[in-house]
């Protein structure tokens, strides 16, 4: 996928189409197991954290993808309650950018619960984002959006990723 396809297929769910596409391969190949399967990219990097993050062993069944998918598909299609906004962090000034084939926020946070007040930062891969709403749903966390700036990519020499005109509203 090009930087503009995850824009194109569907803005508020930048990584669903990606995630889908790894399913039907998954499918296929329960019925014809000897066809080769790869994680790779940003699919990959993340299935490593989710085996952490789940106490798993790296043992790559087709069950245990199947619960990978199954955990990427929630993160894509999550919904977020007040509780969730009054307690998340705030994005302010912020893009869409890709970073390892994944789409990420890049731009300055507010009460973020690791790292405080920080100028400049990038989210882990975003999964969902609801700008007329004003939140994003990261592979971690949930953030409030403020200000979109396309600036704060040029400023990293980064091309941001066009979400505006897919989803309606603005920062």
């Amino acid at each position: 996928m090009s930087n503009q396809d995850f824009a194109l297929i569907d803005p508020s769910r930048p990584l669903l189409a990606l995630v889908r596409d790894f399913r039907a391969r998954l499918w296929l190949r329960d019925e014809a197991p000897d066809t080769e399967l790869e994680l790779e990219g940003v699919l990959a990097e993340m299935f490593f954290l989710f085996l952490r993050e789940t106490h798993s062993s790296v043992l790559t069944t087709t069950a245990r993808l199947n619960e990978y998918c199954e955990h990427l598909e929630r993160l894509c299609n999550a919904e977020v309650s007040t509780e969730d906004l009054r307690s998340a962090p705030q994005f302010e000034k912020w893009c869409v950018c890709l970073d390892h084939g994944a789409p990420v926020l890049i731009g300055s946070a507010r009460d973020h619960p690791l790292l405080g007040h920080v100028a400049r930062m990038r989210s882990s891969p975003l999964f969902r984002l609801e700008v007329s709403e004003h939140w994003a749903r990261s592979w971690s966390r949930v953030y409030v959006l403020g200000d979109y700036d396309e600036t704060v990519a040029r400023t990293l020499a980064l091309t941001p990723l066009e979400i505006m005109s897919g989803n309606s509203g603005g920062g």
